[in-house]
């Protein structure tokens, strides 16, 4: 997975966080997207700055909801950013290797951008606030085609305004990168649809509580994608008879089998 030897420690903390910072990016979001940013942005770029901004206390956007028997569904090989390993499974030559079975938990994924925001801070050219939200940016956008691919970066005029522990701070930057998409999964939200008073609608996240607490006889899975399949799967590993679990299906579903797809590794 990766080196036990780095610790997120006082990433939030490279020293007092004064009334106005100035950096060549501001990244909006310490999640998978604005984590491979600022990999490329280091490697491509041996002059770039950067600020990472997160509400959450350390990187791994969504994967802080997210359900704790959850494991990549694809081999850790596939995902992550490009300087640092993420899958246990190599060959020969050290590299990874698409294996199956090499899936990353969600604590394993955690640890992992952990470990890439301290390699990123390392560098001196990245500084991480955590716990902090990014409220607003003013000003006109710099000039089309000026920085970010070995040109010339553009004066730092254009501004925002980071909060976090109650204060706010001022950031002077070039550019503000965000993240198109707005992830959000069962836990963060409350469910889609209406619910009858007498239900018990519990997030995915809570099914390991339920079930070792024995709170239900009955377990309702609503949907049929990777949540609803990982839940029924959960149910069954954890002792759940299935004629205790009802699944609702609301299209017909098509799966592909890792063996046939990966057909190397048994």
């Amino acid at each position: 997975m990766v080196s036990p030897t780095l610790e997120l420690t006082d990433l939030q903390d490279h020293g007092p966080v004064a009334d106005e910072l100035e950096c060549d990016y501001l990244v909006v979001g310490a999640g998978t997207a604005g984590m491979s940013f600022l990999d490329t942005l280091l490697t491509e770029n041996s002059a770039a700055t950067a600020i990472v901004v997160d509400r959450n206390p350390r990187p791994g956007g969504h994967w802080h909801h997210a359900y704790p028997f959850l494991r990549l569904h694809q081999p850790s090989g596939c995902y992550g950013v490009n300087s640092l390993r993420l899958g246990v499974s190599l060959d020969a030559a050290g590299r990874e290797k698409l294996d199956p079975h090499d899936r990353a938990t969600a604590e394993e994924v955690l640890a992992y951008y952990g470990e890439a925001a301290v390699r990123f801070a390392a560098s001196g050219r990245v500084r991480c606030l955590f716990g902090a939200e990014c409220r607003e940016t003013a000003a006109p956008e710099p000039p089309a085609g000026d920085g970010g691919d070995g040109g010339t970066i553009p004066s730092h005029s254009l501004r925002a305004v980071v909060e976090r522990g109650g204060a706010a701070t001022r950031i002077r930057c070039a550019r503000v990168v965000t993240v198109a998409t707005d992830v959000s999964v069962p836990s963060m939200r409350p469910p889609p649809f209406p619910v009858h008073g007498d239900a018990a609608v519990v997030p995915v996240n809570g099914l390991p509580d339920a079930v070792a607490g024995g709170a239900y006889a009955r377990y309702v899975v609503l949907g049929a994608g990777k949540t609803g399949s990982d839940a029924v799967v959960e149910l069954l590993r954890t002792g759940v008879e299935a004629g205790r679990i009802a699944w609702v299906i609301s299209r017909d579903v098509w799966y592909l089998r890792r063996d046939a797809l990966f057909p190397n590794y048994g």
